[in-house]
């Protein structure tokens, strides 16, 4: 039959198979797995927090986002020896945008981020470092002549990655590489930094502040200076990491503290101070619960830049003049309305609200409640029913008033019931403060009686002559 020549010819053409040639070619089962190493199981993988295994569709995620490496090499035969890690760096399809991505890390590094989130550890800076798009990377390189500023966070990398040529030629022809010269800074050792090469990282005085500062300009949406700005940050997040384990100390001047200066904010005084001491000024006057009015000498612009990066909610008390007295295009109820939102807004999602007087004394009296006679107000309550024959409510004027306004019975007037949807109230990260272009006798004069409770403000006299040197 056509079964038995078929068995006859597989004979012939086939030699026997003995048993113990079949069990010494054939390795079994728990003989591969043992042969494996223990990040590549057999299968598509395991969660190696959990023990569960993975289907592929997980592992595929896993691996676009670099969270997986492949369990083994490639053959030399095969087409490619690439690591999966190094597929992620050239696949840009889940990259969000270069001026995106330069908007939240500007947020990040901003005074509230810092506050809010700490320093940037070597680990969060690296994810920052896998958002730079590979065309962005090139485009920095390609820039001719960049600044400074630009530079040094360049620079600095190369230092690091213990390169001796630091011109710009050398930078753009690494910067010409793309993703591939931010993997290389991925995979060096961040932690077995020497101190030599600290020391010389720190001497190019590669800083964030000092690109957000270049890309106010002309700058700001140019190609590359979101990979200079996530470069200047990875540096900086290595030198921090660094420092402690080197034995090098922050070089922290006399000038960054208010007590060098006798400055205090514990006197009813105002307090005259050099532009680079306004964060410590603002955080001191926070602590003692009193809301600050900056006093800018004519350079109120520079000062509002410095704290566009805050995500601060902006009131600009010219605006309410121009359309509310000049225009007449609001009645003054619509405006309260509008500021009640600005408010609560600011509330809602734990931002810092700024008031913008800029070179005006608007009176802030008419659109909020009166001050009750009385010293102190030991009723929050007591003037919630001041205002109750109007059409729409006015604001608390316990809002300029940091000890009175942090309590729940009082802000919560400014609330209404569609207000508490998606809200996430943060009060750590969430303080009132005014901005003038006047000079401080101008502000005494103009806003003594126009702001309530301004006697209770911590009143920050900024030295314009600092302003200018900062800035330049």
């Amino acid at each position: 039959s056509l079964g038995a020549l078929a068995i006859k010819l597989s004979g012939m053409l086939l030699p026997p198979i003995s048993p113990s040639s079949s069990s010494s070619s054939l390795p079994s089962l728990a003989a591969r797995r043992s042969s494996l190493p223990p990040s590549s199981p057999i299968g598509h993988g395991e969660d190696r927090k959990t023990g569960r295994r993975r289907t592929l569709g997980e592992t595929i995620r896993l691996a676009q986002f670099g969270f997986d490496k492949r369990p083994q090499e490639m053959a030399a035969d095969q087409g490619s020896t690439m690591t999966m890690k190094e597929d992620v760096y050239r696949n840009e399809k889940a990259l969000p945008s270069a001026v995106l991505s330069f908007t939240h890390l500007r947020i990040r590094c901003g005074g509230m981020g810092m506050k809010a989130q700490g320093e940037v550890s070597v680990e969060e800076a690296k994810r920052w470092l896998k958002k730079a798009t590979h065309k962005d990377i090139q485009a920095l390189g390609a820039w001719e002549d960049p600044p400074e500023s630009l530079q040094r966070p360049v620079r600095a990398a190369l230092q690091f990655l213990c390169d001796n040529d630091f011109s710009w030629e050398n930078c753009a022809r690494s910067l010409s590489r793309g993703r591939s010269f931010l993997a290389e800074l991925d995979r060096f050792p961040a932690l077995r930094v020497t101190k030599s090469n600290m020391e010389k990282m720190m001497a190019f005085e590669s800083s964030a502040a000092s690109v957000l500062e270049e890309s106010k300009g002309q700058n700001s949406e140019r190609p590359g200076v979101y990979t200079a700005l996530v470069l200047a940050v990875f540096i900086q997040s290595i030198i921090n990491a660094n420092r402690e384990r080197l034995g090098l100390v922050p070089d922290v001047t006399p000038a960054s503290t208010l007590s060098t200066v006798g400055a205090t904010f514990e006197r009813m005084e105002p307090v005259r101070i050099e532009f680079r001491q306004l964060l410590t000024a603002l955080d001191q006057a926070r602590e003692l619960n009193r809301s600050p009015l900056l006093v800018c000498n004519g350079k109120e612009d520079i000062v509002c830049c410095f704290f566009e990066y805050m995500s601060a909610v902006v009131i600009d008390a010219k605006r309410v003049i121009n359309e509310v007295h000049v225009k007449k295009i609001k009645t003054r109820e619509e405006m309260q309305e509008e500021l009640r939102q600005k408010v609560s807004t600011a509330l809602r999602y734990g931002k810092p609200l700024h008031i913008r007087m800029a070179n005006s004394a608007f009176d802030w009296r008419p659109y909020c409640e009166a001050i009750p006679e009385t010293a102190e107000v030991e009723d929050p309550e007591a003037g919630a029913d001041l205002n109750s024959s109007g059409a729409v409510p006015l604001l608390p004027h316990e809002l300029f008033h940091a000890a009175l306004w942090y309590r729940q019975e009082v802000w919560s007037r400014v609330l209404r019931a569609g207000d508490m949807d998606g809200c996430c109230f943060n009060m750590d990260t969430h303080f009132l403060f005014i901005t003038s272009d006047f000079s401080l006798p101008k502000a005494k004069e103009h806003f003594q009686a126009k702001i309530p409770h301004f006697e209770k403000m911590a009143v920050i006299d900024i030295d314009s002559d600092s302003i200018a040197s900062s800035s330049g």
